[in-house]
Parts: C-alpha cells; structure tokens; sequence
C-alpha cells in the first residue's frame, strides 16, 4: 500500500511526508529495542496502513533474532545497506540508520 501511495501522480504535504518517516522510525524503534528482531527486508512494499493510517510492517519471513552481528542477510538489493552489498558483515547500528 505504501508504494501505492509513492507512485501518485500529486506530490505528498511535507507535513504527510515527515509523519511518514516517523511512523517508519517508530516501527524500527519498537522492532529493535522492544522485540529484539531485525526485519532484513524493510521496504516500501513491507509496510501498509491499518484503519486508523497507522503504518504496519508485514512480511517477517526473512527475520531474525537481533544480535550485534547478523550472520546471515535476505533482501532486495535496491533496499540493502551499503556494507552489506560490498560484501561486509551486518552491523545493528548500520542498517536502521540507512533505513531511516
């Protein structure tokens, strides 16, 4: 549903844009500090909307329990970290910056 939304044809308000974001960053917050996973696969095409315009993550097949390197990494290249495409191991602290 979000990569709906990015492919309108009308720019979205700045105000629209900046409660995107930090939906995205709350969501990444909660992951990580809460329940303790890394997703692997963030991307627009894993985040919709409940009823209330709430942004939702879905699609936690590639995830993992959170450590301070990750063994392993699925993901869609265009989304990927740049550490992790030149072929360098997953730090925590990397990905959800480069994300946000």
């Amino acid at each position: 549903m979000i990569k709906a939304l990015i492919s309108l044809k009308f720019p979205l308000s700045q105000e629209t844009k900046d409660y995107l974001m930090y939906q995205a960053v709350l969501n990444l917050y909660y992951l990580h500090t809460e329940v303790k996973m890394a997703h692997l696969d963030y991307k627009p095409d894993n985040l919709i909307f409940d009823e209330d315009f709430l942004l939702k993550m879905i699609d936690f097949g590639s995830s993992d329990k959170l450590s301070s390197i990750l063994t392993r990494w699925v993901t869609t290249p265009n989304y990927a970290p740049p550490e992790v495409l030149n072929g360098n191991r997953f730090n925590k602290h990397s990905g959800p910056k480069f994300a946000a």
